[in-house]
């Protein structure tokens, strides 16, 4: 079992607490995400006089499929693109979180399985009227504010708008990977926060602890999500 762990691998932290299971624990059935698949994790818990200690992380099974069910789906556009004249449409391959959290307004004939999405232009997105839009890191995002034809959107003008955060990658998961399940609690988070009563900060941590062994610290999360959450939200 050490051998096969090595060549598929595993980090030397996760192959000592394997050894240090015992046959039983290996056996009994773990609890899985049926959206994420996320199971049982072992890490260190840093606190935030920078104590360790070793920790366990069940998943938040059905958490965020849970809050979703609970409330009314926003009205949403993800934008993309040097123009922002790209969206990530209904029912894409790359639309799977967005459609699962919220009601993703770009409906096309023909949803584009590429990452950068189905071009469309302005009139079209001014019929579609987002009450919320995310902008895909390295789209306009940072222009849009004293973009004239941007500013006669609703949600633009009032300040509803957001970058996906990056670090290390997209989390929205482009292309698709295990960053999503960062992606989908920091959208729910943003969309519905009054149900998401969770800490994106200590939500981020966990994550970076298991996935990249980093402890990140509040001023690195606060520079994560510098765009990507309501100020009260970013100030962890």
């Amino acid at each position: 079992m050490k051998i096969i762990l090595q060549s598929a691998g595993v980090s030397a932290i996760m192959r000592k607490l394997f050894s240090q299971t015992t046959e039983k624990e290996v056996l009994q059935p773990m609890a899985k995400c049926q959206f994420c698949d996320k199971g049982l994790s072992f890490g260190i818990k840093v606190s935030h006089s920078h104590r360790r200690s070793n920790r366990t992380w069940k998943p938040n099974v059905k958490r965020v499929k849970a809050i979703v069910d609970g409330v009314e789906k926003a009205d949403v556009l993800y934008i993309t693109g040097e123009e922002g004249l790209n969206v990530i449409a209904r029912d894409s391959y790359h639309a799977e979180v967005v459609d699962m959290l919220c009601n993703n307004l770009a409906v096309v004939d023909e949803p584009s399985s590429k990452g950068t999405g189905n071009e469309v232009d302005m009139e079209q997105i001014l019929n579609w009227d987002p009450s919320i839009v995310f902008f895909a890191p390295g789209s306009i995002y940072s222009t849009v504010a004293d973009n004239e034809n941007w500013q006669t959107i609703p949600a633009i003008k009032d300040g509803r708008y957001y970058e996906v955060p990056f670090g290390p990658y997209n989390w929205m998961g482009f292309p698709p990977s295990v960053q999503r399940i960062l992606g989908m609690q920091w959208m729910a988070k943003v969309l519905y926060p009054e149900a998401a009563d969770y800490d994106m900060y200590e939500v981020t941590q966990t994550y970076f602890q298991l996935f990249y062994h980093c402890d990140l610290t509040i001023d690195q999360y606060n520079a994560l999500v510098a765009n990507s959450l309501p100020a009260v939200e970013a100030a962890g």
